[in-house]
């Protein structure tokens, strides 16, 4: 993942990279670092992830080419190009794990873009909305017993031994099991979610707290004899309330 910021002008989109100092002020005017940009037009189709926990952008236009164009071996950030009904399309995930900003992106890019599209003659058709909650639905039934999902959470896995990593994991609650995934956000492998590890309700011995409230960590009872007696599920969210909602979840499917 690469943390980016999204700017709409009145004509392009950006992608910026968001490795600004901590504390920098305006006034500090730091240098912004652009990694893409596409015509606002070209913009049509926006995807939805499952509880609006990231969006997903498709252009059919390709990148501007050009002096001013980043070296694309150098990029940080890689999209998708696909073709799709004759068209060579590029798509963009925008893993957001906040409903209220995955709504403001959709609320406002969309709109900006029509805008344009409709200057055209003849008009181009409007961006496409459309919603990708079925594709985790009928996956999650492949994955587990339960295929009924509770909660859904994309968030970090993190261990203590390497203090700074942390990975990008989907976890899963259903009726019947515990699920934490690695997921496609990309649609660049046949499935869209990976099982990493995976546990019944009644194997989560403890659901504790961390000192950082965006943290939370599930202690699992190992399903061999042979193995070490139990295993950590370490996850931090990007916020505190997310969390929270994770761990009222958790506790009221494990009984601890």
């Amino acid at each position: 993942e690469v943390p980016t910021v999204v700017v709409a002008t009145d004509t392009h989109v950006l992608f910026i990279a968001d490795d600004f100092p901590p504390m920098a002020r305006f006034r500090d005017a730091p240098e912004a670092r652009l990694l893409r940009w596409h015509p606002l037009d070209g913009l049509c189709r926006v995807v939805i992830g499952f509880a609006f926990q990231r969006v997903a952008l498709e252009f059919e236009t390709a990148p501007p080419e050009g002096e001013a164009t980043p070296d694309a071996a150098t990029l940080p950030l890689s999209p998708v190009s696909f073709q799709s009904s004759g068209r060579r399309l590029t798509r963009y995930g925008l893993v957001t794990r906040n409903k209220q900003r995955s709504h403001a992106v959709v609320s406002s890019i969309p709109r900006l873009a029509n805008e344009l599209r409709l200057r055209h003659q003849p008009p181009r058709r409007k961006v496409l909305i459309s919603n990708a909650d079925q594709q985790l639905l009928d996956e999650v039934a492949r994955l587990s017993r339960d295929g009924e999902v509770l909660a859904y959470h994309m968030l970090f896995q993190y261990r203590k031994a390497t203090p700074g990593v942390q990975l990008p994991r989907s976890v899963i609650l259903t009726s019947g099991e515990l699920l934490l995934c690695e997921e496609d956000v990309l649609g660049t492998r046949p499935e869209l979610l990976r099982v990493l590890d995976k546990c019944e309700p009644r194997d989560v011995l403890k659901i504790r707290s961390e000192e950082d409230p965006r943290e939370l960590t599930l202690i699992v009872r190992q399903a061999s004899a042979l193995l070490a007696s139990k295993r950590k599920w370490r996850l931090r969210g990007p916020d505190r309330s997310g969390m929270e909602r994770l761990r009222a979840e958790a506790r009221r499917l494990c009984p601890e």
